[in-house]
C-alpha cells in the first residue's frame, strides 16, 4: 500500500491588532491595554513571529 499523504498540514495564522476606531496597530503584548480588533496578516510577511513592517504597509495601505 502506498501512503498518499504522509505529512501533516500545519495551519498557521498571524495577526496584528488595530486599536478600535484608529489606524494604529499594536503588538500582541500590548493588545490587552487597548480595545483592539485582530486582523489576519499574510503569513509571507511574518518571519519567526516578527512582522516585516514595510511589507505590511505595502500589503495593507490603510
Amino acid at each position: 500500500k502506498k501512503l498518499v499523504n504522509q505529512g501533516m498540514i500545519q495551519g498557521r495564522s498571524n495577526f496584528v491588532y488595530r486599536i478600535n476606531h484608529t489606524q494604529t496597530f499594536v503588538s500582541y503584548n500590548l493588545k490587552d491595554q487597548y480595545e483592539t480588533s485582530p486582523l489576519h496578516v499574510d503569513v509571507n510577511i511574518v518571519h519567526n513571529d516578527l512582522l516585516d513592517i514595510e511589507a505590511f504597509r505595502n500589503w495593507n495601505p490603510e
